[in-house]
């Protein structure tokens, strides 16, 4: 049911029958006891973390070998329905966990917590998990459905990075990256590496309350468009307003 080569250069493999451990030419049984449910589990998995931790994983329960720990958080009145069929570790050190039924579970510090994206169908059954050099997490689900989990993770911004309240009316990007937010109240914000200061830095948040939308031309005036203040253009620091 999987092969797993490990740092060491030992290969794990797992069967119905039990689990294997090949090295040096040679085929050896490597046995332990569980229990799941009062049954001997079925072996789906095998493997070594990078502090050569060897963890089994199947129905219902994950298994620590080398510290002989053992983790039966999948158990509970649906635990039949509840089976580990991959495993990863993350560069940070994390475990990721695909099951079915309860799609991907986090594990660190003995604990593991559902992952849950609730603007998105999130999967229930992961059925293989890998991780690429940008630490991006990708997943296989059994609908089909291949899955990149990115390793950036969303920032949130607000006040503390110098925003103003209220909703943000418009956005757009000039070519050096800096990120322009116009807000309903607050004026016109210029914000780089997460950090927000209003622009043109000598201007007030009065007469321009509400900022519409927002473009910029080929010579790299941000020209903006306001409710009550007319239109205006900026560039190298100056303003250009246009009037009737």
């Amino acid at each position: 049911s999987g092969v797993h080569v490990a740092r060491s250069g030992v290969i794990w493999i797992t069967t119905r029958t039990g689990m294997y451990q090949f090295k040096d030419g040679r085929i050896k049984l490597y046995e332990f006891e569980t229990e799941s449910q009062g049954r001997h589990p079925e072996y789906l998995g095998a493997y070594e973390d990078r502090r050569t931790n060897l963890w089994a994983y199947g129905d219902t329960y994950l298994i620590n070998l080398s510290e002989d720990k053992r983790f039966n958080y999948f158990r509970g009145a649906d635990a039949a329905s509840v089976r580990i069929w991959s495993f990863c570790e993350g560069r940070d050190g994390r475990l990721w966990i695909g099951t079915s039924g309860r799609g991907l579970l986090c594990f660190g510090d003995n604990k593991s917590q559902r992952v849950t994206l609730s603007e998105l169908h999130w999967p229930n059954d992961v059925r293989a998990i890998c991780e690429d050099r940008e630490g991006s997490l990708w997943l296989g689900t059994s609908g089909g459905t291949l899955m990149q989990l990115l390793a950036q993770p969303v920032q949130i911004l607000r006040a503390d990075e110098g925003l103003p309240p209220g909703a943000v009316s418009c956005l757009i990007t000039d070519r050096s990256g800096r990120v322009f937010a116009g807000f309903e109240s607050g004026g016109l914000f210029a914000g780089e590496a997460g950090r927000f200061e209003r622009f043109p830095a000598n201007s007030s948040p009065e007469g321009q309350s509400l900022v519409a939308s927002l473009g910029v031309t080929p010579d790299e005036t941000l020209w903006v468009a306001t409710l009550g203040n007319g239109l205006y253009g900026v560039r190298n620091g100056r303003k250009l307003r246009l009037t009737t």
